[in-house]
C-alpha cells in the first residue's frame, strides 16, 4: 500500500467511525431532537452519487467509504422515522 492509499484509508476510517457513532447514538437514545428530516435524505443522495463516481474512477477507498455512508444514511433515516413515531406516540398518551 502506498502513502496516498494509507492516508485515504485512514481518513475513511475516521469518517466511518464519526458517522457510525452518530447513527448508533440516535439508535440507542431513541430521540431525533435537532436532526433535520432532510439530513439523511441529502446524505443518501450525495453518497450514492459519490459511490457512482468512485466506481467510475475505480478508487477503492471512495467505493468503500461511500458504500458505508449509503448504509449509514439508510439506517439513520430509519432510526429517525422510528424515533419520530415513538415521540409522537408518547406525546399522544
Amino acid at each position: 500500500m502506498n502513502l496516498e492509499d494509507a492516508v485515504g484509508w485512514a481518513a475513511s476510517l475516521l469518517l466511518m467511525l464519526t458517522v457510525g457513532s452518530q447513527v448508533w447514538k440516535q439508535l440507542r437514545e431513541n430521540r431525533c431532537d435537532g436532526v433535520s428530516r432532510f439530513l439523511f435524505i441529502g446524505q443518501l443522495c450525495a453518497s450514492l452519487l459519490f459511490l457512482a463516481y468512485a466506481w467510475m474512477v475505480g478508487n477503492a477507498v471512495f467505493i468503500a467509504s461511500n458504500a458505508f455512508l449509503v448504509l449509514a444514511a439508510l439506517v439513520g433515516q430509519v432510526a429517525m422515522l422510528r424515533n419520530q413515531r415513538r415521540q409522537a406516540q408518547a406525546k399522544s398518551r
